[in-house]
């Protein structure tokens, strides 16, 4: 069943006149959220793989600040975006997931 649920995350944190720019994203079910927790830790590559897929695969819309102007987004600008960005990303995803030991 698809939910009708969107996450956003607002940009604000990315500096001066970033205030209007945000992402929005489908949830992450709990069959996806096992998935990124089976991810080898030791295995930088393969974290980053995985978040940017899980990223792309819930992105539905957002904007960004280019050239001093508002606009909106695709999924192929998340690449350019910094890290600090992929990581608020999956907080916002995924919250404060652990695995168990």
């Amino acid at each position: 069943m698809k939910l009708d649920l969107e996450l956003k995350l607002k940009l604000d944190f990315l500096g001066e006149g970033w205030d209007k720019c945000e992402m929005v994203f489908a949830p992450v079910s709990v069959a996806e959220a096992r998935k990124m927790m089976n991810v080898d830790d030791s295995d930088q590559d393969e974290i980053l793989k995985v978040g940017i897929d899980l990223i792309k695969s819930k992105f539905i819309r957002g904007n960004v600040l280019s050239e001093g102007k508002v606009v909106d987004m695709t999924v192929d600008t998340i690449e350019d975006l910094p890290v600090s960005v992929m990581e608020e990303s999956i907080n916002c995803l995924v919250g404060s997931m652990s695995k168990k030991k």
